[in-house]
């Protein structure tokens, strides 16, 4: 992977999310292989943070360059 900028594990420990800041997009990976999922989430522009909340329900996503936070609802 190109330009991975923060990760989150799952509370679960199966899942870890990658925060892509030249894609624009938010990458899963299985967090015992390290295979990535064909899941994965569009951002906004240059994202830099990532942190998981409700359970692993949501992901929230800091933009650098938008100056925003995008809020990904997770697939169950």
């Amino acid at each position: 992977m190109k330009s991975p900028e923060e990760a989150v594990l799952s509370k679960s420990k199966k899942l870890l999310y990658v925060v892509n800041f030249g894609a624009k997009k938010v990458f899963v990976y299985n967090a015992v292989t390290y295979q990535k999922l064909d899941e994965e989430y569009s951002v906004g522009t240059k994202p830099t943070g990532v942190i998981s909340a409700l359970n692993d329900t949501k992901l929230s996503v800091s933009n650098y360059s938008d100056n925003t936070v995008s809020v990904i609802h997770l697939l169950k």
